[in-house]
């Protein structure tokens, strides 16, 4: 998540839809007093050198947060800076209060969305890797199926939906989508006046084994899906 003053410009990042490539190639057009949320520790170390700058300016503490978590935040303790800062997802009501009336109104907000069925088997893979599930390609219907009773699978909503839209209504003034990314992208730089090539790093590409694997999602998994992602699939008129 990125608040760009020089450029006016505020990135509001949905998990699973390419945000960290994006905001890594953002970042270079960053100084200090904009806010860039962290990348995981992986990513910050493959962007060394490329020009872009580190995390900063997301932890300023809103009135009445208490002193212990003050002190938490100033040490970039990333669990308190998500309940009282801004975390990488931050959803697009906080984002607001954070900056203000004045910023959020003048800014170009903009965001990444993704097919629902895409971005749910982006997060399936996600979790496989991280609950050690070597089972995920081979029994894939059974371990999707404990995937969608999972928590991972309930946040993608908070890490969408949330992230760009406020009391049912989408907030950013551009919706970018994953299938036409660097298009997308590369004109809404033009138009924000930064004229460079598009060069986007590549995150996790090898957590996801090769083949259409949201294809193989059997009838009541997708209607799990379009259930869940009504919001978007509405709003953005993707086929699930």
């Amino acid at each position: 998540m990125i608040v760009n003053h020089q450029h006016k410009f505020i990135f509001l990042k949905v998990s699973k839809t390419g945000g960290s490539s994006v905001e890594a190639f953002l970042r270079r057009f960053c100084v200090p007093g904009d806010i860039v949320t962290w990348l995981d520790d992986d990513e910050e170390q493959a962007i060394r050198g490329t020009g872009a700058c580190l995390p900063m300016g997301f932890a300023k503490p809103a009135a009445g947060v208490p002193p212990l978590a003050r002190l938490l935040m100033a040490f970039n303790h990333r669990k308190t800076l998500r309940r009282h800062g801004l975390s990488p997802h931050a959803g697009a009501a906080r984002v607001k209060r954070y900056v203000g009336d004045r910023v959020w109104g003048d800014y170009e907000k903009f965001c990444v969305v993704r097919n629902p069925l895409d971005r749910s088997v982006s997060q399936f893979f996600w979790t496989a890797a991280n609950r050690g599930w070597e089972d995920a390609a081979t029994h894939f219907h059974v371990r999707f199926d404990e995937f969608l009773q999972s928590n991972d699978f309930r946040r993608l909503n908070e890490k969408g939906r949330d992230v760009y839209a406020i009391d049912g209504r989408v907030v950013a003034n551009r919706v970018l989508r994953f299938e036409t990314l660097e298009q997308d992208l590369g004109r809404t730089m033009r138009d924000l006046g930064i004229d460079t090539p598009l060069e986007l790093t590549r995150f996790k590409s090898t957590q996801r084994p090769k083949g259409d694997f949201a294809a193989m999602l059997n009838d009541r998994q997708r209607q799990v899906i379009r259930d869940t992602f009504a919001f978007d699939i509405e709003h953005f008129g993707y086929v699930v």
